[in-house]
C-alpha cells in the first residue's frame, strides 16, 4: 500500500524530535559528572591538568578591567599560546553571563565556572558536532541510517571522554564537522557554502591546527568538481587559491593576538615548541602502537573492536565502489590519509587525537546499512541484503559495549572525588604540616596540596630537578609515585625524548626512587606519592 504524502512528511519530523530528545538527555546526564571534581582551581590538576593549565587564563580573561581597553585587551591577549584564541573566544563568552549575574565575587565559584565550561566548550559542542556529521551523511532522509548513525556517534565512548573536560577539542570537532557540512549544503555549486567551508576550516587551523588536515579533502572536491562539468580546470585553480587565501586570512582574523609584536613573537614560539612535542614527546617517547601484534585496547574499547573497524573499511570499499556513494566516500578517504599520519606520528595515543578521524568515518557505515528495515524482510534474501542483516547485528553489539563502556567512565568520573588517590594521599599528609608554618611545598603535577595559611605551595611544568631545589629551597617534596618509578628508573634516559634536557629532571626522581635526594628525608609514602621533608 502506498503510503501518503503526510505520513512520509511526518517521518522525519519525529525522527529529529527523537534526536533532540535523546540529545537533551545526554547534556542534562553529564551535568552531574561535570560538576566534580572542581572545588578549587588546584583539584583541576589531579584530574584533568590541561583544565588546570587552562583555568587562569580563561577567568582573567572574562574578569574585564579597570577601563574598556584593559578588559579588551585582557581579552585578546589571553596568554596561553597553546591553543588558538578560538576556543579561549569561545571559554570568555561563555563565562560572561556569570559574571555579570554575579558580580564582583564570581571568580570564587570555581565549581560553577569549570561545569559552565564543560557543558558550553565541550559537551554542547561534541553534540552540535554529531547532528552536523549525521545529516551530512544521511541528510535525514532516512530513518533507519539516522538513528543508527546518530546513535552509534553519541554512544562512543571517546567522545564521552571528550564531554567530560573541559578542552579545545569540542570546538576543533565542530568546526570541521561544519566543513563538512557545509561542503555537503555546496554541492558542487561552488557558492556561499563553499566559501563558509573555508572560513570554518580556518577557525579550525586556529584552534589546533586541524583545519591543515583538509589538505587532501577540498583538493578531492574541486577534481570532483571538474568531473562533474560543473567547474573549469581554471575556475578549480582560482578556488583553490581563494580557499586557501580565505582559510588563512580567517586564521589571522581569529588569532587578534598576531597583531601585537609582543604577542605574536610568543604565539609563534609556543607553536613551533607544541609541534616539536606533538612529535618527539615532552618527558617520554611515543610508545608502540600495537600491542603483541593486537589493537590497543584504548582504541577498541573507545572507537570499537577490530570486526566494527573491520566493518567501517569494508563500508567504505562498498562507498567507493557504488556511484550514487562514491562522491561522498572519496571525501571521506582524503579524509583519513591526514589524519592518520597526524595521529601516528603524534608522541602519544591520546584518545581525543582519533575524534576528527573516527567520527566521520563511522559515518561511511551508511553505505552498508539498509534505507528502510522493511526493504529487508522482503524475498528474495540476496547477499546484499545478508551483509545488511549482520552489519545491523554487528551494529547492534558494538552500541551494547559502547554503552556498557560510557557506564563505568560514567560511573567512575562521578565518584573522583571520593576514590582519588591524591586526595587519600592529601588527607594522610595534610595533618603533618599542620602548626609547621611557614612552609614552602613542591607538589607534582597530580598531588593535591592547595595554598593554606602559612603554607605557600608551588609546582613546576618541567618537573623537580636539583637547581629547583637549589633556587626554591622548599621545606617539603611531595611526589607522584608514578612520576617516581618513571622518570627515576636506570634506564629512563635510553629512551628520553631529549636526553640532554630531561637528565636534572632523571637525576632527582633517581634519588628520590633511592630514598637519596640531599638534605631531605622521607617520612610517608603510599601507593599513591612520596613525602619528603627538608632535615
Amino acid at each position: 500500500m502506498k503510503k501518503s504524502t503526510s505520513d512520509t512528511l511526518s517521518k522525519p519530523s519525529r525522527t529529529v524530535w527523537l534526536l533532540l530528545a535523546c540529545s537533551a538527555l545526554y547534556f542534562v546526564l553529564l551535568i552531574f559528572p561535570n560538576a566534580t571534581g572542581a572545588q578549587t582551581p588546584d583539584m583541576l590538576s589531579i584530574f584533568e591538568v590541561d583544565e588546570y593549565a587552562q583555568y587562569e587564563h580563561a577567568v582573567r580573561m572574562a574578569g574585564g578591567g579597570g577601563t574598556f581597553a584593559d578588559g579588551l585587551r585582557k581579552f585578546v591577549a589571553y596568554q596561553h599560546y597553546h591553543y588558538g584564541y578560538p576556543f579561549y573566544l569561545l571559554s570568555g563568552l561563555s563565562l560572561l553571563p556569570l559574571r555579570l549575574a554575579a558580580g564582583g565575587q564570581w571568580a570564587e565559584q570555581t565549581q560553577l565556572i569549570v561545569l559552565i565550561l564543560r557543558q558550553f566548550v565541550s559537551v554542547l559542542p561534541n553534540l552540535i558536532s554529531i547532528w552536523l556529521l549525521t545529516y551530512t551523511a544521511t541528510e535525514f532522509r532516512s530513518r533507519v541510517r539516522t538513528i543508527v548513525v546518530f546513535t552509534l556517534l553519541l554512544l562512543l565512548p571517546g567522545l564521552l571522554g571528550n564531554s567530560l573536560w573541559w578542552h579545545p577539542d569540542g570546538a576543533g570537532l565542530l568546526l570541521i564537522s561544519l566543513v563538512f557540512f557545509f561542503l555537503r549544503l555546496d554541492r558542487f555549486k561552488f557558492g556561499r557554502f563553499f566559501w563558509l567551508s573555508a572560513i570554518a576550516a580556518g577557525l579550525a587551523l586556529g584552534v589546533k591546527f586541524l583545519g591543515a588536515l583538509f589538505v587532501l579533502v577540498i583538493p578531492t572536491y574541486l577534481i570532483l568538481g571538474t568531473q562533474m562539468a560543473t567547474q573549469s580546470l581554471k575556475q578549480a585553480t582560482l578556488r583553490a587559491i581563494g580557499f586557501v587565501a580565505l582559510m588563512l586570512a580567517t586564521f589571522v582574523v581569529s588569532n587578534p593576538v598576531l597583531l601585537f609584536a609582543a604577542e605574536r613573537g610568543e604565539f609563534i614560539l609556543r607553536q613551533q615548541i607544541i609541534l616539536r612535542e606533538a612529535s618527539e614527546g615532552i618527558f617520554v617517547s611515543q610508545p608502540d602502537f600495537f600491542q603483541d601484534g593486537r589493537l590497543p585496547t584504548w582504541l577498541t574499547e573507545n572507537f570499537g573492536t577490530g570486526l566494527f573497524l573491520l566493518l567501517l573499511a569494508i563500508s567504505l570499499i562498498i562507498g567507493l565502489y557504488k556511484k550514487d556513494t562514491r562522491t561522498q566516500a572519496l571525501l571521506l578517504t582524503a579524509w583519513i590519509f591526514p589524519n592518520l599520519a597526524a595521529v601516528l606520528r603524534a608522541s602519544s595515543f591520546r584518545t581525543h587525537y582519533w575524534l576528527p578521524l573516527m567520527m566521520p568515518v563511522i559515518t561511511a557505515l551508511v553505505f552498508v546499512l539498509p534505507e528502510r528495515l522493511n526493504h529487508l524482510a522482503r524475498r528474495p534474501l540476496a547477499a546484499r541484503k545478508l551483509l545488511q542483516w549482520a552489519a545491523l547485528a554487528l551494529l547492534l553489539v558494538q552500541a551494547g559495549l559502547f554503552l556498557r563502556q560510557d557506564v563505568r567512565q560514567y560511573t567512575h568520573t562521578l565518584q573522583r572525588e571520593d576514590t582519588s588517590p591524591s586526595l587519600q594521599f592529601y588527607r594522610s599528609v595534610q595533618p603533618m604540616l599542620a602548626g609547621e608554618a611557614p612552609v614552602v611545598v613542591y607538589r607534582d603535577w597530580k598531588v593535591y596540596f592547595p595554598n593554606q595559611a602559612g603554607i605557600s605551595v608551588f609546582m613546576d611544568w618541567d618537573l623537580a630537578s636539583h637547581d629547583m631545589l637549589n633556587s626554591e629551597q622548599p621545606n617539603v617534596l611531595l611526589l607522584e609515585r608514578e612520576n617516581v618509578e618513571a622518570y627515576g628508573a636506570a634506564d629512563y634516559l635510553d629512551s628520553a625524548p631529549d636526553p640532554d634536557r630531561l637528565r636534572g629532571m632523571h637525576l632527582f626522581y633517581r634519588g628520590a626512587l633511592l630514598d637519596e635526594i640531599p638534605g631531605y628525608e622521607l617520612v610517608y609514602e603510599d601507593g599513591f606519592g612520596l613525602m619528603f621533608v627538608r632535615q
